[in-house]
């Protein structure tokens, strides 16, 4: 028995390891603690999960890059910028997953449950937005220059567990749905908004929130169109956004019919009174689309590059 002991003793101490090493810069302190109290032998191992994935970006790096040109100032200030973003994310429980350059890659309830993860996810994306001004009172005094983010969030099972090659892996998670998140993000340069989440996320969701569709789109590489939304707001709308939602559906259910003339009428008055790029679009959408004798219009917008 005390040799069973013994060696149990040992297993869990080489498990508490392979624990830190493996999560040590993912995970907050608060995650970390709970996956050693609760050491699973199998916490590395492959398995399909539901996760809520997140991907930030910053907005013309390139340029920011050139106009710094100092090594030790780029370092500083992606640094300076990553910790604030990073902060936000593991308070709200999240999983770091990767930097890739200048872009952040998350998600929630993997390695560890997270209650309400699409909730989470889309709480810490919001915190990050309304601490941008914040953020360039600093960046600016320091570097010289503002920054903008965007932030696309999808919700799908993925696969998730220790991947690489011998001697050199890494938790992390994989599938359709990790594509489809970081396409997200990259889709919030089309529609000029800062956050964009998948309809697999809205239905997730259960606090109150004030989301407009953005559109029904097909992605590079993706077969099935989804519904795109922008996030506004924490909490129910105002009625004067109400309004302004209610109006904007009227006019995008006009185009879905294919009603384009009419459409076009109601995008435009939209776009007058409330300066909406979005509104914009669809206007410009419409105008096209009226001169062209279309058949079976689906309302589907099919993007041919990433």
């Amino acid at each position: 028995i005390m040799g069973v002991l013994i060696l149990k003793y040992f297993f869990e101490l080489k498990l508490n390891e392979i624990i830190k090493n493996s999560f040590a810069k993912k995970v907050s302190k608060q995650v970390m603690n709970e996956l050693l109290k609760n050491p699973e032998d199998d916490v590395l191992s492959a398995k399909t999960v539901e996760t809520t994935i997140y991907f930030s970006d910053i907005r013309n790096f390139t340029s920011i890059f050139e106009k710094l040109k100092n090594p030790q100032k780029i370092m500083s200030f992606l640094n300076f910028y990553m910790d604030a973003m990073v902060k936000v994310i593991e308070k709200n429980h999240g999983t770091i997953d990767k930097f890739i350059g200048d872009a952040v890659m998350a998600y929630w309830n993997a390695p560890t449950k997270v209650k309400n993860h699409a909730d989470k996810a889309l709480q810490t994306a919001i915190n990050q937005i309304n601490m941008r001004d914040n953020l360039n009172k600093t960046i600016k005094k320091e570097y010289g220059f503002e920054i903008d983010y965007g932030i696309g969030i999808n919700t799908a099972e993925v696969l998730a567990g220790e991947m690489g090659s011998k001697g050199r892996s890494d938790y992390t998670i994989i599938g359709d749905g990790v594509n489809l998140a970081s396409r997200l993000e990259g889709l919030c340069k089309a529609y000029k908004v800062r956050l964009i989440i998948s309809e697999f996320t809205k239905d997730q969701l259960n606090e109150n929130y004030t989301i407009q569709l953005l559109d029904i789109v097909q992605v590079k590489g993706k077969n099935e169109p989804i519904k795109i939304y922008e996030v506004l707001a924490v909490d129910n709308p105002s009625e004067t956004k109400k309004h302004e939602l209610e109006l904007y559906y009227e006019a995008h259910n006009l185009y879905l019919k294919a009603s384009f003339s009419i459409a076009r009428e109601k995008f435009e008055y939209l776009h007058n009174k409330y300066k909406k790029y979005l509104y914009k679009l669809y206007l410009q959408r419409c105008e096209e689309l009226k001169t062209k004798n279309i058949q079976n219009f689906d309302g589907v917008f099919r993007f041919t590059t990433k």
